[in-house]
């Protein structure tokens, strides 16, 4: 999983993963930034994201 994140880092019993460090690729995503995403979200177990 942490090879899929631009960044990780342990906080508390848990793991943060990071797949940018820009909130304008969020709000406006790029090709590169989807392919990131996915690759995290891949990684996780099916049912882990939701859509809002």
């Amino acid at each position: 999983m942490r090879d899929a994140a631009e960044e990780s880092s342990e906080m508390g019993d848990g793991v943060l993963f990071r797949t940018t460090s820009q909130l304008k690729d969020v709000l406006d995503p790029d090709a590169d930034f989807a392919v990131r995403q996915s690759r995290l979200k891949r990684a996780f177990a099916d049912g882990t994201f939701h859509a809002a």
